[in-house]
């Protein structure tokens, strides 16, 4: 896989997870309160979600495709 489909890839991940966030909140605005309770679950799962996933491209990437700084 390229750096452009991978950007593609992760790009097109996002704007998916943030429409579904964005859609949870309009829901959220007009929602009972055991539907509130609902919305606001999954919402922070989203969240957890995305830490995870943030969390582990990082480590992939410092651990695999960071070039070592030269020491002269």
């Amino acid at each position: 896989m390229t750096n452009d489909e991978r950007s593609n890839l992760v790009n097109t991940i996002f704007v998916l997870v943030n429409f579904s966030i964005m859609s949870n909140f309009l829901m959220f605005r007009f929602a009972s309160a055991p539907e509130r309770l609902t919305l606001t679950v999954t919402a922070i799962s989203w969240l957890i979600f995305i830490a995870a996933v943030v969390s582990v491209n990082t480590w992939l990437y410092l651990k695999y495709y960071r070039k070592p700084k030269r020491t002269v």
